[in-house]
C-alpha cells in the first residue's frame, strides 16, 4: 500500500514515505493537519488526513508476479519431470492434477496477497476521520 496526495498548486501526485494501516493511526502519529513538501513543485502544502489516499503499490505488484510466474514455471517443470515423464506417454488424471497443481498453488497464494492488499487500501480510503 502506498500513500500519496495531489499537490494543489501543481495538480500532481505526490507519495508519502509512511506504513500505516489506517487513516485514524496516521492521525495519531501525524496530526489532522500535516505539512509536506510537493516532489514536482516544491512547493509547502498542509495536508488535511483526508486528503492523503491509498495506492497499489506497482513495482512491488510486478516483482510479485514475476515471482509468481516464476514459481509457477518452476513447480509445473519439477512436477512433470518427477512425477509424470518417467511414465509411459499416457499421463492420465494423476499427472494432469500433478501439473495443474503446480501452477494453480502458487497462483492462489498471490491472489490471496493480492486481495489482503486491496482490503486494505479499500479500508484506508473509505473511513474518513
Amino acid at each position: 500500500m502506498r500513500l500519496a496526495f495531489i499537490c494543489k498548486y501543481c495538480n500532481e501526485e505526490t507519495p508519502l514515505n509512511f506504513v500505516v494501516g489506517d487513516r485514524f493511526r496516521f492521525l495519531v502519529m501525524h496530526g489532522e493537519n500535516y505539512s509536506c513538501r510537493c516532489a514536482k513543485c516544491g512547493a509547502l502544502n498542509e495536508i488535511h488526513v483526508n486528503r492523503i489516499y491509498a495506492r497499489t503499490n506497482k513495482p512491488l505488484l510486478i516483482v510479485s508476479l514475476i515471482f509468481t510466474f516464476g514459481m509457477m514455471i518452476y513447480l509445473s517443470n519439477h512436477f512433470y519431470t518427477n512425477y509424470v515423464s518417467g511414465r509411459s506417454l499416457n499421463i492420465g488424471l494423476r499427472g494432469v492434477f500433478i501439473v495443474a497443481a503446480g501452477l494453480l498453488i502458487p497462483l492462489f497464494i498471490w491472489s490471496c496477497l493480492y486481495l489482503f492488499e486491496l482490503g486494505k487500501i479499500r479500508r484506508f480510503n473509505d473511513h474518513r476521520v
